[in-house]
């Protein structure tokens, strides 16, 4: 959570997931959205058909979205919970250059359903049900309480939480739902 960056005024407002394991009770919240992770594959993959099993999955070669750089994410800790392991053969920093891997090559990316959804609209992907209990998350967004009532602040918050809205009215489809973590 960037405390530090909305308390000197560097930026606005901020996006992030499970904000609020984290965020100080002096800075401003608000829930946007639920999401949940899913795995993506190239359409045409040689070995993985509808559906997505453990032992396909622990074995594929995974890309990992960091922006941070770090090794490991949420999908890595669950395996090491359960004494499971992926392999992880590229890190990339950005979501926009992984779909575009992952259309050619015969790796597996995890990540936000509502982000997979939109890039299987822009190639040649299939969305599968990913097949570990990770926990569903939530989409917040956050600013200090001294632009509570800048009206430029505030137009954007509404702005987003008008977009927040809008995509939470789109449910997840059920099957993405099965397995979540309770």
């Amino acid at each position: 959570m960037p405390e530090e960056e909305l308390e000197n005024g560097s930026i606005n407002v901020a996006l992030g997931f499970d904000v609020s394991l984290e965020t100080p009770s002096r800075i401003n919240q608000q829930a946007l959205f639920n999401d949940v992770f899913v795995s993506i594959v190239r359409k045409d993959h040689p070995t993985i058909g509808d559906t997505l099993s453990l032992e396909q999955y622990t074995q594929m070669d995974h890309i990992l979205i960091s922006p941070s750089g770090s090794e490991h994410g949420i999908v890595d800790h669950w395996l090491h919970q359960n004494n499971l392991n992926r392999k992880i053969a590229l890190i990339v920093p950005h979501f926009l250059s992984a779909p575009l891997i992952i259309a050619q090559t015969d790796m597996v990316l995890t990540l936000p359903y509502r982000v997979a959804e939109k890039f299987v609209q822009m190639a040649p992907l299939k969305l599968l049900h990913t097949p570990i209990a990770l926990p569903s998350y939530q989409l917040s967004m956050t600013w200090h309480p001294l632009y509570e009532k800048d009206p430029a602040d505030q137009w954007i918050r509404n702005l987003i939480a008008t977009v927040g809205k809008q995509i939470a009215d789109n449910p997840i489809p059920q099957q993405y739902l099965s397995n979540l973590e309770k």
